[in-house]
């Protein structure tokens, strides 16, 4: 970021860095910008893939302390540090941005609720991603089936078997047949092998089995899910689906 954008953003209440032409002439400052404006310039840095310079830019406006800001700069930093990778960084941004918008809009929260459970997830921190998660599910009228799932597996990560039992399987009742997935079934199966509900994991896995038209599994033994397994499953979870979900959401909060 370039000095005079620097000088902008800290200078923000006095209408820009006036500059002086070579006749000696005082030249009237430029209209000052408002901060929701920087805030755009941030997104818009996030979408280009310009992380670093979207972090930069806010936490010069975090510096400015605006209150009626501060969940809006967390959750655009939560953003930014999401595209860079740094799942902890993004979660505790988030997490921050929760935080400071439980006065805020609704949708602000809502959207904030699902950055903080998703990179929380991702970072591992599976309790703060079911308290999370389960936040805004209850708060979004029609969630969608993939981040149940993920709530599902955050369950299953804390051993709450039978939590993640249940969400999993309200997804496949309640999704189209169209849209079930073999791995939701794949999931299913492990959670119930991990309750100890061994016939239950084997008809999950005819299922998966069935979705990619295969053979019959029926006398294939339960057996536990390998490491590659789980990760191939996390990796199919919509990281950067969400990422673009996020900054979609902000920006049609900013626009309002």
């Amino acid at each position: 970021m370039g000095r005079a954008a620097g000088c902008f953003v800290v200078l923000l209440a006095l209408a820009g860095c006036a500059t002086m032409p070579p006749d000696g002439t005082a030249q009237a400052p430029p209209e000052p910008r408002e901060r929701k404006d920087y805030l755009f310039e941030a997104v818009r840095h996030s979408e280009a893939r310009r992380y670093d310079e979207a972090i930069e830019l806010l936490q010069q406006l975090q510096a400015a302390e605006d209150p009626e800001d501060a969940a809006t700069t967390h959750y655009l930093l939560g953003s930014a540090y999401a595209g860079l990778g740094d799942h902890e960084n993004a979660a505790a941004q988030y997490t921050a941005a929760v935080a400071k918008a439980e006065d805020a809009a609704a949708e602000m929260l809502t959207a904030a609720r699902l950055g903080a459970g998703h990179y929380s997830f991702l970072a591992g921190r599976y309790d703060d991603a079911v308290r999370h998660l389960s936040a805004w599910r209850d708060m979004t009228t029609a969630p969608p089936p993939e981040t149940l799932m993920e709530l599902a597996l955050a369950y299953s990560r804390t051993g709450a078997n039978a939590d993640a039992i249940a969400v999993a399987q309200g997804v496949i009742d309640e999704s189209d047949e169209a849209i079930l997935r073999p791995e939701w079934f794949e999931m299913l199966a492990e959670f119930y092998y991990s309750n100890g509900q061994y016939t239950e994991s084997l008809e999950a896995q005819d299922r998966a089995e069935s979705q990619r038209l295969t053979a019959a599994i029926g006398s294939v033994q339960a057996r536990e899910p390998s490491e590659q397994t789980r990760e191939r499953r996390e990796r199919a979870l919509p990281d950067t689906q969400t990422l673009r979900a996020l900054q979609a959401q902000t920006r049609a909060l900013l626009s309002r």
